[in-house]
């Protein structure tokens, strides 16, 4: 392969989404939207990331109403970050604590590795 025939890394080889295709149409645009949004931040406190994965998942009760599980992995040199606790029945407020989970992940995680170098 030739490497003008390469194409480009872009944001959308970067963030990936699994279970968006089962969601309404008005859904898929909010968790995009929203990703797009909390992935801009979260590129800039991990300056070396690989890959995000939004994964989406429903579960229908009893009832009316949709329950969303939102689960999250970062790939970035020092490891993989996940998270898996934010659920919710409103779909944008389980993104964005799932989001505002991993953001506090990596502060914790940064922190802890600037600490390391450091005596006593």
């Amino acid at each position: 392969m030739l490497i003008h025939d390469m194409k480009p890394i872009t944001d959308s080889d970067i963030l990936q989404f699994v279970g968006l295709k089962t969601l309404e149409p008005m859904e898929q645009e909010l968790v995009q939207r929203i990703s797009t949004e909390n992935f801009e931040k979260i590129r800039r406190m991990l300056k070396n990331i690989t890959k995000v994965k939004v994964q989406i998942k429903t579960y229908e009760k009893q009832g009316k109403r949709k329950k969303y599980s939102i689960h999250l992995q970062a790939r970035a040199p020092g490891g993989p970050l996940d998270v898996d606790r934010a659920q919710d029945f409103d779909l944008a407020r389980a993104i964005h604590k799932g989001f505002a989970d991993l953001k506090g992940l990596i502060e914790h995680r940064m922190h802890l590795e600037g600490l390391k170098g450091m005596k006593k």
